[in-house]
């Protein structure tokens, strides 16, 4: 569908394939999943760009280092990650892992601020994250993929408001 709509990529997440269910288990059928889904996308040259999600939404996909042993196990070209920065975050893992571990298989980002404490996505400049830093270092990084800012929830009554503040409030952060 992406393809059809003539996106340059599509995002992609593994869910939660349940609490019985052995981690041995997830695994396989995730790299079963996506290398039928990557062989896809490599008829179609189309890019699927595979996001780590918290604990909460998957116990699939939740890390760097579970973006990398996937891409590594499903090894397609097609395939690449990203990173939304709340993940992360909550879990006290370093955002600046995704850069290390992936590399240039890190082509995305989702660029919000976080309470630390909940999933919730906050306009940049106006949580806990240290987005100022964090902008340093992915250009410090040479980091050449794209972003976007992930507002959800919390600003549905006034996308349009919402997203003129988060968009300044990142250019400033990006100032540096």
């Amino acid at each position: 569908v992406g393809q059809a709509l003539g996106a340059r990529c599509t995002t992609i997440s593994a869910g939660h394939a349940g609490y019985a269910t052995p981690r041995v288990e997830v695994r396989a059928r995730l790299v079963r999943s996506l290398r039928e889904l990557a062989d896809h996308a490599e008829r179609l040259d189309h890019l699927l760009v595979l996001e780590a999600l918290t604990p909460a939404e998957s116990d699939a996909c939740r890390s760097a280092d579970d973006l990398a042993e996937v891409l590594d196990a499903v090894d397609s070209p097609r395939l690449a990650a990203m990173c939304d920065v709340v993940p992360p975050f909550l879990q006290h893992e370093p955002i600046t892992g995704y850069i290390d571990r992936l590399g240039d298989r890190l082509v995305h980002m989702h660029i919000v601020d976080s309470d630390g404490i909940t999933d919730t996505h906050l306009v940049p400049g106006e949580g806990a994250l240290p987005l100022r830093e964090l902008m340093a270092e992915l250009a410090d990084a040479g980091y050449t993929g794209t972003a976007t800012i992930e507002l959800v929830t919390n600003y549905l009554h006034e996308p349009r408001l919402y997203a003129r503040r988060a968009v300044a409030n990142l250019r400033a952060l990006m100032r540096h």
